[in-house]
């Protein structure tokens, strides 16, 4: 059977979400390797300017200007202000002289002005770096380390947003394009991250109803982190119960471990079906103990998800 991630890895532009803490950054993060190591050209970009994504793949301080993490694989973080500054350069050619005030002032200034500025800057940005230059494509996969599963929407519906508002005159024309990006299935998909526990499991269920209303792309997949697998069944903790002391003075701690062990996989079953009743199919990982959270540790993560099957 093919990967799933093999699916997702046909689209051009990943936006990966979640309830905070359910790790959407790892999962990013891990995607990307996947991409990078499938010899995709990927880029991970970050829509936090703290780069979370950046830190669980060692490449030091985040930056707005693309780097190189791995082979074949770069990432940068989304500092609004100078998204609106590159567009001024870009868009509008304006240079840094002819600009009045710091560009950190007019973000702001803007930003009061027009609700909704900061995910209109950040989906162009990434509209930007997925669009063809010169006749060539730089990348050919974006990792989106998105916003929450709470406020993805409001960054997914910028463009649109955007053109319900303003009627004529180039911002709603270059916002289209953005639009067409983001709301065509073929170039962009959804990847949701959830724990098997109620709340984030609600928000995912939630976001994958939400989703096709709201932009017009459905949720590709969903990535099941954190799973406790347990291959303990009854008749088997019960022998083990019944032999504890044969086991040496750790063996009735150990035996008791491996109960609360299976008994926190069980209570995980029904949000997992929950999970895999909701359509989209789902990538389990299982949860790993790590003393750090570095780039190791994400390329454990990678090989998990990795091993998902469609």
């Amino acid at each position: 059977m093919a990967r799933l991630v093999d699916t997702f890895f046909r689209r051009r532009v990943l936006w990966v979400t979640g309830k905070g803490g359910t790790g959407k950054s790892t999962i990013a993060a891990a995607l990307a390797i996947l991409a990078a190591e499938s010899g995709l050209r990927t880029l991970l970009i970050d829509v936090e300017a703290r780069g979370d994504a950046a830190r669980f793949l060692d490449t030091g301080p985040p930056r707005y200007q693309p780097k190189e993490a791995l082979p074949n694989l770069h990432h940068l973080a989304i500092h609004p202000e100078e998204v609106l500054d590159e567009y001024l350069r870009v868009a509008l050619r304006m240079p840094r002289v002819r600009r009045i005030g710091p560009i950190r002032r007019i973000f702001d200034f803007i930003a009061t002005a027009a609700p909704g500025i900061k995910e209109v800057l950040i989906a162009g940005k990434i509209g930007f770096e997925e669009r063809a230059r010169n006749g060539q494509v730089r990348w050919d996969l974006i990792v989106v380390d998105a916003a929450p599963s709470g406020q993805v929407v409001s960054h997914l519906r910028g463009p649109r947003t955007i053109q319900e508002i303003v009627q004529v005159g180039m911002i709603r024309n270059q916002t289209a394009w953005v639009q067409e990006v983001i709301e065509d299935p073929a170039r962009t998909g959804i990847v949701i991250v959830a724990l098997p526990e109620e709340m984030p499991v609600s928000e995912t269920a939630e976001l994958v109803v939400a989703l096709p209303e709201a932009v017009g792309t459905t949720a590709l997949g969903i990535v099941a982190n954190r799973v406790i697998e347990s291959k303990q069944d009854d008749e088997t903790l019960g022998a083990l119960d019944r032999s504890a002391e044969l086991l040496g003075p750790h063996g009735p701690i150990a035996v008791e471990a491996a109960k609360l062990w299976s008994e926190l996989a069980r209570a995980q079953q029904p949000d997992l079906e929950r999970l895999r009743s909701l359509g989209p199919p789902v990538a389990p990982v299982p949860m790993v103990a790590a003393e750090r959270h570095d780039l190791a540790f994400t390329k454990r993560i990678a090989e998990l998800l990795g091993a998902a099957q469609a």
